[in-house]
């Protein structure tokens, strides 16, 4: 991963992990378990293509 977009993991409240349904579920965990190795606080989501995110998603950041 870049510098770039491992400062922003890091820093991030949430991170959206979308087209879910494209990779498997064993891709998806590592995805997920390398975001929590960059920010073990942050929110994650998951979202698949065209669809709508899911208004849970978004409820950790707007409370």
């Amino acid at each position: 991963m870049s510098q770039l977009l491992e400062g922003q993991i890091e820093c991030a409240d949430l991170a959206i992990v979308n087209k879910t349904d494209l990779v498997s579920e064993e891709t998806v965990k590592s995805i997920a378990e390398d975001v929590r190795g960059f920010n073990p606080t942050a929110a994650i989501g998951f979202t698949v293509g065209n669809q709508p995110i899911d208004p849970a998603v978004w409820a950790p950041i707007l409370e």
